[in-house]
C-alpha cells in the first residue's frame, strides 16, 4: 500500500474506526499489509499533525497485520526501490504458520517465539478464531 495514511473525511486522531475495521478485516482474512508513506498534495501534504497521524496509522496497520511500514521522515522517497528490495528479502524468508485455534469465536492475541538466537519474527498480532460449526 502506497499512501499518506490520511483520510481527509475522517481526520486524524488517536481513534480511527476505518483503521480499526481495516485491521480487523485483514486479520480475519489473513492478509499481511505492507505500507510505504507518500505524502498527500495540498494542505494534508505539509501539515505535520496530519503527516504524523497518517504515518502512525500506516505503521499500526502494517504491524498488526504482520507487515512492514516504510517512511522517510516527512518527505516522499526519491525511489521506492530500497523499500521494494527490503520487501523482496522479507518475501524470500517468509513462511506460513498454521495453528489450531480453540475457544470461543473472535479475535485472539498471538505471540510468536523461537529458540533460534538472533531471529526476528514478524506476524499478525491477533488471529480470528471462527465458530466450530
Amino acid at each position: 500500500m502506497i499512501t499518506s495514511g490520511v483520510d481527509p473525511d475522517y481526520g486524524p486522531g488517536p481513534s480511527n474506526p476505518y483503521l480499526d475495521r481495516a485491521i480487523a478485516v485483514a486479520q480475519r482474512e489473513g492478509v499481511v499489509v505492507h505500507s510505504i508513506y507518500f505524502s498527500s498534495a495540498g494542505h494534508f501534504g505539509h501539515s505535520l499533525w496530519q503527516i504524523n497521524w497518517g504515518q502512525n496509522y500506516l505503521s499500526q496497520l502494517a504491524e498488526e497485520t504482520g507487515g512492514e511500514s516504510f517512511w522517510l521522515g516527512t518527505s516522499n522517497p526519491v525511489s521506492f526501490a530500497p523499500y521494494l528490495n527490503e520487501l523482496n528479502q522479507h518475501f524470500r524468508g517468509q513462511y506460513t504458520l498454521t495453528l489450531l485455534a480453540q475457544g470461543n469465536p473472535g479475535y485472539k492475541r498471538v505471540k510468536l517465539k523461537t529458540e533460534i538466537p538472533h531471529v526476528a519474527l514478524v506476524g499478525l498480532s491477533k488471529v480470528y478464531v471462527p465458530s466450530g460449526k
